[in-house]
């Protein structure tokens, strides 16, 4: 805070670039440490105090060397406090801003994952399920050499699997419980396009020919 009003009240009359990186290490401390320790417990982390440092250093030098790892420890501070929308927000500005930095790439892949953990959350949203896959298939399609890859492969292929069910879940609703035979028939054919090589899809084929055999006998008679 005393770093703060040096910064407002007395420009050019101090090393800035020296409070600056003062002003970074304490965030990175604050971020890191525990609090509420005693005796043999070890508290617990609150890494969302840094954040407010983080954003002052960001503001009072967006082209510091050091800024584009603010911005990351922003979004990692929020994904760590599992505020994971604001985590979202904070990496795609890492990406956005500084895109040429290392800490461009880190963030795709905390984008992806902060996305992949909403999956999670919210296994009915299918909307969230498919912005974790964007996130996802955008990181491994930016940096497929990156040493991060097997692991957004891993969120890829449950991603993969889990949009396949949802939309074979939803062809079977128009077809056993809905009883709309033409919804069905469209739903079981926009799945078997989308997902050829699913572990339902062999039965969605079986029915597909179920159904247009039985719409046939229909429409002769």
């Amino acid at each position: 805070e005393e770093y703060e009003t040096l910064m407002s009240r007395f420009v050019g009359g101090f090393p800035y670039e020296r409070v600056l990186e003062r002003q970074f290490a304490i965030g990175k401390e604050v971020m890191a440490r525990r609090k509420g320790a005693f005796l043999l417990f070890g508290g617990f982390q609150a890494p969302e105090r840094a954040i407010p440092m983080f954003e002052s250093v960001i503001k009072n030098g967006p082209q510091a060397a050091f800024a584009p790892e603010a911005q990351y420890l922003i979004g990692q501070a929020y994904e760590m406090s599992d505020q994971l929308e604001l985590a979202v927000v904070a990496y795609m500005t890492t990406q956005h801003r500084y895109p040429g930095s290392p800490f461009a790439e880190k963030a795709s892949l905390g984008r992806a994952r902060a996305l992949y953990r909403l999956s999670e959350y919210n296994p009915n949203d299918e909307e969230a399920m498919e912005q974790a896959w964007a996130g996802t298939v955008l990181f491994l399609n930016s940096f497929p050499d990156s040493p991060d890859a097997e692991v957004a492969r891993v969120y890829r292929d449950n991603l993969l699997r889990r949009r396949a069910r949802a939309a074979y879940d939803k062809a079977l609703f128009y077809d056993r419980v809905a009883r709309k035979p033409k919804a069905a028939l469209q739903s079981y054919q926009t799945f078997v396009r989308a997902f050829p090589n699913s572990e339902w899809t062999s039965l969605a084929r079986v029915r597909i020919d179920e159904l247009n055999t039985s719409a046939e006998k229909k429409h002769e008679e």
